[in-house]
This record gives structure tokens, C-alpha cells and sequence, in this order.
């Protein structure tokens, strides 16, 4: 079970118009708490109009940098994403839970699989930290990145990804597509089904690994479309992003009669009835 500590926030970086990164200072009697791996997250409390607030985020800096970072998009009727946005300054004290996730990835300079990494919005923060932690890490490996929004402005990192390109140019290549936008360096429109068929032709099936972060509609395109191409579903890892909502306070009622519900968890299905209430 994870464990909440009091960190203060270091810095604020201004990403885009519409995101921003929060970096906490971990005292040194916490360090050792708050090691992670490369696509792991951390869940914040803070206290906003005398509520309770819980939000996941993933840790979007690499262990090897040393520093605790989070990125935060404002999403519309977002409680704790706007308050990020627009309130939070240095010095600003939460608690912060160790990190959490099973989304991730553990460097090795013995493995030169190629990594390609599908990333839509604010899917790209996980994605980040494997990119860049392979890069560091693993010097025989190649990183290939397509990732979608809706404009130049709009892409969470772009400048720092061009610069990681720059640094790394026979190793990593970033290909961005823009659904609202029209740039000669950029594909005009979403990740799509055809578009994936495409591009992956250029993959070796035995040597290609794949991380996928972005709404669930995505994912599953991608997924099965890697999947229709004979890729193994175990070099296949994935996230899935929501954006988070507010609960809104439900009027009291009264129900009458009951609900049959089936879920369905990887091919299982298993059914109830859900009671008035």
C-alpha cells in the first residue's frame, strides 16, 4: 500500500497554454520512498473548496534525473486540473503518495529491441519518462514516437521533444500529428487504424516493443491493430488515460425494481443484479 507524505512543490513549468509540470521537493529522509520506475505514477491530495481531492498523475521525469515530476492538463470541469492550472505556486505544500503503477518499464543496456510509443494529449507523460530513460540507458536501442494533438500548440513537450531528437538523431525519431492543424513537419489527422498499418510495415515483429497511453477508443485501435499485424500482445503495454470528472451531488430519490448487470473482464463475463439504490 502506498504511503502519503507533505512534499512541497520546487517549481512550476509552464508546458502549454493548457498544462503544466509540478516538480516536489523530496527531503532526503524521503528519497529512498519515492524512487520509481519509468511510466509509474503518484496520486495527489490537496484540499479545494474544503473538499477532499484525489488525483493520479503520472511521474513524467526519468529516475536519472533526480527530480519528482508530475504533468497536469486542464481539462473542462476538471476540479483538481484547473486548480494546477491556475493557483498553484512554489512552496505549495500536498501529500503526495509514493509511486504506483504496473505501466512500466525497467532499462537494460542488454536490450536493443526497438521501442515504439503511441501517445495521444496528456498520454504522452508516462510515455515521456520510458522515452527518455531507454535513450539514457539502453545505448543499442532505437525509440520511434507518433504522437497526436490537436496543434503545434496544444503538444505537451514539443519543444523538448525536438530537442531529445536533436540530441539523439540516430536513435529516436518523433512523428507528430495534428488533427486541427496544418505544419509541413506533421501528419494532418488522428492515429487511425490505416494510418498504423501504414507506418508499422517498417517494424520487425521479433524485435519491436510497443507503449501505448491515450484515451481507451485509442488504445484499443492501436492494440488491435498491432495485434491484425502479428505483433506478440506481450511486447504490446498500455495505459489507459480518463480524464477526470467532477461528481456532481445527486438529489435524493426513490428507485423501484432492480438491475441486472454484466461485466466482462478479458473474456470472462460474470453477471449480478444491482438493487434500487
Amino acid at each position: 500500500m502506498s504511503k502519503f507524505n507533505n512534499l512541497k512543490i520546487s517549481q512550476v513549468i509552464r508546458e502549454t497554454s493548457k498544462a503544466v509540470s509540478l516538480l516536489f521537493e523530496v527531503p532526503e529522509n524521503l528519497k529512498e520512498l519515492y524512487k520509481f520506475l519509468p511510466g509509474q505514477y503518484l496520486t495527489v491530495k490537496a484540499n479545494i473548496n474544503n473538499e477532499e481531492v484525489r488525483r493520479d498523475y503520472s511521474i513524467s521525469s526519468t529516475p536519472n534525473s533526480n527530480k519528482l515530476k508530475v504533468t497536469v492538463k486542464e481539462i473542462e470541469n476538471g476540479t483538481f486540473s484547473k486548480y494546477a492550472n491556475n493557483n498553484i505556486s512554489i512552496n505549495d505544500e500536498f501529500e503526495v503518495s509514493t509511486p504506483n503503477g504496473k505501466f512500466t518499464y525497467s532499462p537494460s543496456k542488454e536490450n536493443s529491441k526497438t521501442k515504439i510509443a503511441f501517445a495521444a494529449g496528456s498520454g504522452i507523460t508516462p510515455v515521456f519518462s520510458i522515452i527518455k530513460s531507454s535513450l539514457e540507458q539502453e545505448t543499442e536501442s532505437k525509440v520511434v514516437l507518433f504522437y497526436g494533438n490537436k496543434s503545434e500548440d496544444d503538444t505537451i513537450f514539443f519543444n523538448e521533444i525536438k530537442e531529445i531528437e536533436e540530441k539523439y538523431k540516430d536513435r529516436f525519431e518523433a512523428n507528430f500529428l495534428f488533427s486541427k492543424e496544418d505544419k509541413k513537419y506533421a501528419v494532418k489527422g488522428r492515429i487511425s487504424n490505416e494510418y498504423i498499418n501504414k507506418v508499422i510495415k517498417n517494424f520487425d515483429v521479433n524485435n519491436s516493443e510497443f507503449f501505448i497511453c491515450g484515451p481507451e477508443e485509442l488504445l484499443m485501435t492501436i492494440k488491435s491493430s498491432l495485434i491484425d499485424n502479428s505483433f506478440s500482445e506481450e511486447n504490446i503495454h498500455y495505459e489507459l488515460f480518463k480524464a477526470s470528472v467532477n461528481e456532481e451531488h445527486i438529489d435524493s430519490a426513490t428507485f423501484d425494481g432492480s438491475t441486472e448487470i454484466t461485466v466482462i473482464v478479458d473474456d470472462e463475463t460474470y453477471t449480478c443484479t444491482a438493487e434500487p439504490n
